[in-house]
């Protein structure tokens, strides 16, 4: 539901414009965006271990959802507040507002991200899986 709404009143031409499509899913976005994992209590359940390589794979893992995590949630701010004015909305956030208004996932994103083809929609679903995932295994331990 939720995003795809958004995306589905573009698509059928909805009298609403692309500023008010964005900012609706820049929202939704945010509001369902997955937590940074706590990487300090990562490394104490899980500390390196040269004799168990998941631990560190586990660890680095951890470390690069978070940077791509920090990513969207930073660049989603930034648009806010640039519709706001409270920033002035570089050429990096252009592009950014563009593939979201178009449900596209974000080159910035995905160069810090996992191999995807998906849209925007699906991705942002995907990604949330694979973090509830991790959450899991942290919270086994």
């Amino acid at each position: 539901e939720g995003i795809n709404t958004c995306f589905a009143a573009r698509s059928l031409g909805s009298p609403h414009d692309s500023e008010e499509i964005v900012g609706a899913s820049v929202a939704w976005i945010l509001e369902n965006h997955p937590q940074e994992f706590d990487l300090e209590m990562a490394h104490t359940n899980y500390p390196y271990d040269y004799n168990n390589a998941m631990n560190i794979l586990l660890c680095q893992e951890l470390a690069q959802y978070n940077h791509l995590l920090g990513c969207i949630k930073t660049s989603l701010k930034d648009i806010q507040r640039a519709a706001a004015g409270t920033v002035v909305k570089s050429e990096k956030l252009e592009a950014i507002e563009e593939a979201i208004g178009f449900g596209r996932v974000p080159e910035v994103w995905l160069r810090r991200s996992y191999l995807t083809t998906k849209p925007l929609s699906q991705y942002t679903a995907d990604l949330t899986k694979r973090v509830n995932f991790f959450r899991g295994w942290l919270e086994a331990q």
